[in-house]
């Protein structure tokens, strides 16, 4: 079991070549813990300065994925909304001869046969 102190069994070098794969298949979360490690751990390295740009630029990736999730979102509810409210206007939409409007005092069967 690795510590956080402990320093990771591989290179500097390994470590963002395995980040850059990561990134390049398109796991970023994965290609992020890559480069923390670089960055935590060989600090000095020149490769950490890659490693720095690249989280910078999956930070800004996964902001901007969240920020399109949350208009996605935003969206659907706001159609959901504009249905709900369409649904409970239907009734009175359509034409009014078939509004079914019971009679007074008789069965309201008899009263849509004979209508």
């Amino acid at each position: 079991m690795m510590h956080a102190t402990t320093p990771p069994p591989f290179t500097p070098a390994e470590l963002a070549d395995a980040g850059r794969r990561a990134e390049a298949g398109g796991k970023a979360d994965l290609a992020g813990r890559f480069y923390r490690a670089l960055t935590e751990h060989f600090a000095e390295a020149p490769e950490a300065a890659e490693a720095r740009e690249a989280l910078g630029r999956i930070g800004a990736q996964a902001l901007d994925d969240a920020l399109d999730d949350r208009a996605r979102t935003a969206g659907r509810r706001a159609l959901a909304r504009a249905m709900a409210v369409l649904g409970r206007l239907w009734p009175w939409a359509g034409p009014p001869s078939y509004r079914h409007t019971p009679v007074r005092g008789g069965d309201s069967r008899k009263s849509l046969m004979c209508a």
